[in-house]
């Protein structure tokens, strides 16, 4: 679980919009539900810092419609706390063995040196066909 000033609160919107994307299989997504969940990351996550989750109480629903996410869906899941405790196990599991943060993985190459420059990571994500990205 996240620490940090509403970094918890994150946690389970970042679980919840996965779900409603489509991407919170052990293997991942693609196409139009990797742009949505990266859309929906961005918007929310873009004014948070290092331990440091800002208006994550308030800001996750207007990303949520932004990036044209099921909201109710959202709601239920941020209201099913088996579900988002199950999604967030899920999620724990599959990065166990991550070292570095952000462990960001395009078309199974590893882009984690680009995630901590936005042009880096979209001319990445442009390049493996995420047309948003372009």
């Amino acid at each position: 679980m996240g620490i940090g000033s509403g970094c918890a609160t994150a946690d389970a919107a970042d679980a919840c919009a996965r779900q409603v994307s489509g991407c919170d299989g052990a293997g991942g997504c693609s196409g139009a539900a990797a742009s949505q969940l990266a859309a929906f990351l961005a918007c929310y996550e873009g004014s948070f810092t290092e331990m440091n989750c800002k208006n994550a109480a308030t800001h996750d629903k207007d990303c949520i419609a932004q990036v044209g996410l099921d909201g109710s869906a959202f709601e239920a899941c941020l209201g099913d706390t088996a579900a988002l405790k199950k999604t967030q196990a899920a999620i724990d599991k599959a990065g166990a063995n991550v070292r570095s943060f952000p462990k960001v993985t395009i078309n199974g190459v590893d882009h984690s040196g680009d995630s901590q420059d936005p042009q880096s990571l979209k001319k990445a994500l442009c390049g493996a066909g995420v047309q948003a990205a372009c």
